[in-house]
């Protein structure tokens, strides 16, 4: 393969088929490494199927708290919260009128 690509790239003048060799390279050395093969995978398969048998019962999945989504945009304020919101704005501007701050 290595051959290949650099007598194409030195023929096309591209680059990119050298990349592209290389991650094909790479990729496939990650599969042949793995414990992935056909016969170990006919052995996984037949490990799964015989402790299915002994056992059929299916275990219930213990999942991890989930996180808390965060809020982007304030929760809506309730009806008595918006009043009370409006009290204090109301109460905070007499304030300062009767100080002089503000004239009315």
């Amino acid at each position: 393969m290595e051959g290949l690509t650099s007598l194409t790239s030195t023929y096309l003048g591209c680059t990119w088929l050298i990349t592209c060799a290389s991650s094909v390279k790479r990729t496939m050395t990650r599969t042949r490494d793995s414990s992935r093969s056909t016969s170990n995978m006919e052995e996984m398969y037949k490990k799964a199927h015989a402790a299915i048998r002994e056992n059929p019962a299916r275990k219930p999945v213990v999942k991890e708290k989930t996180p808390v989504k965060k809020r982007w945009n304030r929760a809506k304020l309730s009806l008595a919260e918006r009043k009370n919101c409006i009290a204090q704005k109301k109460a905070s501007f007499l304030k300062k009128i009767q100080a002089g701050d503000v004239e009315a």
